[in-house]
């Protein structure tokens, strides 16, 4: 029978139809395996809510990852009304991803600096609070970190 996979914790899972179930389809886990750096960055690319991308994050997210995440999550608040929606709603449970982030910043290449600006620029996650202000402050201070080391260079911008 066919199967579709999707990523559910530090496996893959199978949805599958079952046929004592009047062909509903029911998830059935199969651990396969942890996901690799490029099936974690695939997943959080095709993520299509943000509670979604939310989930990838709490249970796979690493620094290798951020930028991809706060990418993601701009293109979903851009492209989305009912995302825009969510995030002023609950905009709240960005919290521990904020705080990761700002815990990861100096350990961050530029590329993944700028992109991680791009990111919440895009969400329209901008200083409008102290916690948004604290992480743009650091992001700024972390970028200049860049530049007096000669690593953001034209081409990571």
């Amino acid at each position: 029978p066919s199967f579709a996979w999707t990523a559910h914790r530090s496996a893959w899972v199978a949805h599958r139809p079952h046929a004592w179930s009047g062909g509903a389809v029911r998830a059935t886990a199969v651990a396969v395996a942890a996901l690799e750096p490029k099936q974690l960055t695939m997943e959080l690319v095709r993520s299509n809510r943000t509670v979604q991308l939310m989930r990838l994050w709490e249970e796979h997210g690493d620094a290798m990852h951020i930028s991809a995440f706060w990418n993601r999550l701009g293109k979903l608040v851009r492209s989305s009304r009912a995302e825009q929606s969510w995030l002023r709603a609950r905009g709240a449970a960005l919290s521990p991803v904020r705080e990761r982030t700002l815990a990861m910043l100096p350990d961050l290449e530029a590329r993944s600096l700028v992109n991680t600006a791009h990111g919440l620029a895009s969400a329209r996650l901008l200083a409008s609070s102290p916690a948004w202000l604290q992480l743009w402050g650091s992001l700024d201070g972390a970028a200049r970190a860049q530049c007096d080391r000669r690593q953001l260079t034209p081409q990571n911008l």
